[in-house]
């Protein structure tokens, strides 16, 4: 009878400690595993509205194209504007570069030709330069309307201020012997808010003009020299992209559109875990 009291005492036990167990379990997972869940689900949320795009697409290269056409003659003032601080926001451009950008994606939608404007006199309504502004930076972009100058695709324009049209335009573009940038877009990975770009650059200039040698960097401070080239030797930027850094670019999701928000310099060997994780 003793040793059946004994028995049934430990059966207790283990019972009344196997309750207590699963009451704690339940406790740690009411308190901490519904969270851990919830961010689980977010993650795996976010996974499934990446959607990577073809660098081709006419989406993605209009977005590029658009904002850094004027960026890429080197006898513009915004030659390699985009590429002089570690990032730039919506915010941190220049009133010039917008109303440069605005411009020059104008003039090439509507396929002016300069010496058809300037002969006939043409000019531009303020309106006009709103209206492409918005298409790349937003319906809430910020101008001050001046005098349009400092790149060639934009022109040089003249403002008038009473009645709020630009007129007058001039251009001198030309030279030899320039430094460029090569540039290649690698990545685009669109999101429910956004689409993100990531171009690779390499910056070029002639080192002597004689032979000439044209010398490649991975960026305009030449900090490292990549090759020399002579005699117009072609430079193909695709054998060399794992050495340069990367810029990525951001535009947000407003309606059915996407307007530039930022881009952000991603330093050689920070590609792999800053972007797109």
């Amino acid at each position: 009878m003793k040793n059946f009291l004994i028995g049934l005492l430990i059966v207790a036990i283990i019972i009344g400690t196997a309750f207590g167990v699963k009451w704690e379990i339940d406790t740690f997972n009411a308190k901490y595993n519904a969270p851990v869940v919830e961010e689980i689900k977010e993650v795996e949320d976010i996974i499934k509205t990446k959607e990577e795009l073809n660098v081709t697409d006419d989406l993605v290269v209009n977005l590029i194209n658009n904002l850094t056409n004027i960026t890429n003659y080197s006898g513009n003032d915004f030659f390699g504007y985009l590429y002089q601080k570690d990032m730039y926001e919506l915010k941190d451009l220049s009133n010039q570069f917008k109303l440069n950008v605005a411009m020059a994606y104008l003039i090439d939608d509507n396929d002016y030709d300069y010496e058809d404007v300037y002969n006939n006199k043409t000019t531009i309504s303020i309106s006009q330069i709103e209206e492409y502004a918005k298409k790349i930076f937003g319906e809430n972009v910020s101008l001050n309307y001046e005098d349009i100058k400092g790149s060639c695709e934009a022109w040089w324009w003249t403002y008038d201020k009473t009645n709020q049209l630009y007129k007058n335009p001039s251009t001198g573009c030309g030279g030899a012997f320039l430094p460029q940038y090569y540039k290649k877009t690698t990545k685009a990975i669109k999101y429910d808010d956004k689409i993100e770009i990531i171009e690779k650059v390499a910056y070029s200039e002639y080192t002597d003009t004689d032979i000439p040698i044209k010398t490649i960097y991975t960026s305009m401070n030449k900090n490292q020299e990549l090759i020399k080239l002579e005699n117009n030797e072609d430079f193909n930027i695709n054998n060399y992209l794992d050495k340069l850094d990367s810029y990525k670019y951001t535009f947000k999701k407003e309606g059915d559109n996407y307007y530039f928000y930022s881009v952000e310099l991603i330093k050689w060997g920070e590609i792999i875990w800053k972007t797109f994780l």
